[in-house]
């Protein structure tokens, strides 16, 4: 989809509104309708090219027409273009190492559980696994357009660190943005979850990242993320098998629950 189709939706004040409107919820169109001071069809029209460039998604439950953001589409485009301006900025103060680079990391790990139970301890329990500084729990929202946060407790500001991009349970997530690593620009953490025989599951991680980073500075985060899979998540892991988890594997129905996407095809050949 062209991202020109994203930049003109966003330059129209009454659009970018119901795009702040449906990222507190999803709307239906008389709800957002009733927000403006224009007749229903204007703020359909906007709509309409809402969903055109890939903002918005449409879901209709009989008569009504229910409005999503589609966070996924909007946040790595707005992030990118906006980075190019953050890093030159920062260069001129001298804050830099140098220009900015790509990086990709791969990591996999195998681990003693089904995959439907692998994919349950990454996605909901990773306040008790995920590394983190200071207080705060890692909460981990796994649908799309949902967030990777550090929970600070009540009157505290989140702390987001990533947008997920993609989440198929129980075969794949996509993870975009640093996940709370310094000196990362940008970055898309693909992980994987794949059987491997009875009861075992290997999880496959691929970040590809643009990043302001020394090479102490690139080494710091590919060791982040391998420490990350296969110490943290793996250990955590470790802890939680036992003979009652085979039973899963009677649940995870590759008929009902494999993603078709290519980027998952890909990993795991």
């Amino acid at each position: 989809m062209d991202d020109d189709l994203i930049w003109k939706a966003l330059s129209d004040p009454s659009r970018r509104r119901i795009i702040e409107l449906l990222h507190a919820q999803p709307r239906r169109t008389g709800d957002l309708a009733a927000c403006f001071d224009v007749t229903r069809f204007a703020v359909m029209k906007h709509l309409d090219l809402l969903v055109e460039a890939g903002l918005v998604t449409v879901e209709r439950r009989g008569r009504e027409r229910w409005n999503r953001l589609a966070l996924e589409r909007l946040t790595p485009t707005v992030a990118g273009w906006l980075a190019q301006f953050a890093v030159g900025a920062e260069a001129e103060q001298g804050n830099l190492p140098g220009a900015v680079e790509a990086m990709a990391i791969e990591a996999a790990v195998e681990i003693d559980l089904p995959r439907r139970r692998a994919y349950q301890l990454f996605v909901e329990q990773a306040e008790n696994w995920w590394p983190r500084e200071g207080e705060g729990r890692v909460r981990l929202e796994a649908a799309t357009g949902g967030w990777l946060y550090l929970d600070r407790g009540p009157g505290r500001p989140q702390m987001i660190w990533a947008v997920i991009g993609d989440a198929r349970a129980p075969a794949a997530i996509e993870l975009i943005g640093a996940c709370g690593q310094k000196g990362v620009e940008s970055a898309r953490t693909r992980l994987v979850f794949e059987k491997a025989g009875k009861g075992r599951t290997v999880v496959h991680l691929r970040t590809d990242a643009l990043v302001t980073l020394d090479q102490a500075g690139r080494e710091r985060y590919r060791a982040f993320w391998r420490r990350l899979l296969t110490d943290a998540y793996a250990s955590y892991a470790d802890t939680q098998a036992g003979p009652a988890e085979a039973d899963l594997d009677l649940e995870d129905d590759d008929a009902h629950g494999e993603p078709q996407s290519a980027w998952v095809a890909g990993a795991i050949r």
